[in-house]
């Protein structure tokens, strides 16, 4: 019997220090792929498929709302699925990125461990 692969998650983050503890903390249970601009995560998708998207949403030039516009605009990409990643509570803010329909809104106040559950939760 063949052994399944592990779900590939794409992180996409401007901070160099969450992009290396999320994929640290994920490294081993998920195969982890990093990018450091929305830009970047669309040009990635040209060529790999991940399982789920965790998207920061506060990012400069191309942030994750105008990122997840630009997924959702392509009919490969739309269907896949993306986690917002913020360090703002504001609920406006929490509103109008749910108006985007992603699968899931997360504090990264909250913890890598509940990020952890939310993403095993999800799968």
């Amino acid at each position: 019997m063949e052994k399944e692969q592990p779900k590939h998650i794409l992180i996409v983050d401007d901070d160099p220090v969450v992009l290396r503890t999320m994929s640290n903390v994920l490294r081993g249970l998920f195969r982890v792929s990093v990018v450091k601009t929305g830009n970047a995560a669309v040009s990635f998708l040209a060529n790999e498929r991940p399982d789920l998207i965790l998207l920061d949403y506060q990012m400069p030039l191309c942030d994750g709302p105008q990122t997840l516009g630009a997924i959702r605009s392509q009919e490969a990409y739309k269907d896949i699925p993306v986690f917002f990643l913020t360090d703002v509570n504001d609920a406006a803010m929490v509103k109008d990125a749910l108006t985007l329909n992603p699968q899931d809104y997360i504090l990264k106040s909250a913890g890598v461990g509940h990020l952890l559950q939310k993403i095993e939760a999800f799968f």
